[in-house]
């Protein structure tokens, strides 16, 4: 697994898979600022859950297509890895040099990650101070098994993508809506709630840092209807979970306005039915990102335009080498 930050390309791919599809952003930057030059999204069959054999097929062949139909041969992309099975933790740990941090992080992730760390590709980033303490900071523990990892960079040197770097899925969602001038999140409380048909993703924000991520599975709706509250009880369940712990982390009755992400929130009513439910501010996470209008797409000409939800998690992958 391969957290790089470098900042000398000015040119990215994003490419989210999800579970129905995949969703790819590409951005150049024109003046240090990011310029959407193309959105594309391509169908993802589900995989044969029976055959471990044939787990990749459908991915490899979407990411073939995708590839093909928008041109990305040799374009460097930033993907995370599909799923659900990467392990994110924020552990909050005293400030200390880098040397004894790197041997207190590996206990600490010994005892947090469920997993034999032998079989896991293990990174952490240190975000910053914890929230009203600083002499703590916030360590993100991320680990990933390593046979996905391998099946993951396998698959896509296969489809030809040149994959530059595997990001985290919360890292990006925290860039598109927090790590841009004049975003949401820049200040204040926000919870970023990202809509997949099968997988839930939450990210915490504090006048801009982050301190909390969480992964499920269980939205069970799509991008035209709502879920019935049965179906999607497991789902308000692990969400109600996870906003009490919030409110016990900020000492707050609120744990903040909420921003609707991913390829289901643009369900229509979505923003007042979550409203109403949790009884919270909920609005959609709309991106308004300049993109290129010349056609060979090489500039100045740009303008102003507003991205559907589904894109932000890609968007944000794109957006690894923003400074």
């Amino acid at each position: 697994m391969v957290f790089k930050f470098s900042r000398k390309n000015k040119h990215w791919v994003g490419i989210e898979t999800g579970t129905e599809s995949l969703y790819a952003v590409e951005v150049k930057y024109h003046d240090g600022q990011p310029v959407i030059v193309s959105c594309g999204e391509e169908p993802l069959p589900p995989p044969d859950s029976e055959n471990s054999e044939k787990r990749w097929q459908p991915l490899s062949a979407a990411l073939t297509s995708l590839i093909k139909r928008f041109n990305l041969y040799e374009k460097e992309v930033i993907a995370a890895l599909p799923g659900a099975e990467v392990i994110e933790r924020i552990v909050q740990m005293p400030v200390m040099p880098a040397r004894e941090l790197n041997e207190a992080v590996r206990w600490e992730a010994e005892q947090s990650i469920p997993l034999p760390l032998k079989d896991m590709e293990f990174r952490y980033l240190t975000l910053g101070p914890a929230p009203g303490n600083g002499k703590l900071q916030n360590v993100l523990l991320i680990a990933a098994p390593s046979s996905l990892v391998r099946g993951f960079h396998t698959t896509c040197q296969e489809a030809g993508m040149t994959l530059r770097a595997l990001d985290l899925p919360a890292l990006a969602l925290w860039r598109i809506f927090c790590g841009l001038p004049g975003s949401p999140g820049e200040k204040g409380r926000i919870i970023i709630l990202h809509l997949d048909p099968g997988i839930t993703r939450l990210v915490a924000v504090s006048e801009g840092a982050l301190f909390f991520t969480r992964t499920w599975s269980g939205w069970a709706g799509s991008g035209s209807e709502i879920p019935d509250l049965d179906l999607a009880l497991p789902f308000w369940t692990e969400l109600r979970r996870s906003l009490e712990f919030l409110r016990g982390q900020l000492y707050s009755e609120t744990a903040g306005k909420v921003i609707l992400s991913g390829s289901c929130a643009s369900a229509p009513d979505l923003n007042a039915f979550f409203s109403r439910t949790l009884e919270l501010e909920v609005e959609a996470g709309s991106l308004r990102l300049k993109t290129l209008t010349s056609k060979d797409q090489t500039g100045p000409g740009e303008e102003e335009t507003e991205l559907d939800p589904r894109w932000a998690l890609a968007a944000g992958l794109a957006l690894w080498g923003y400074k």
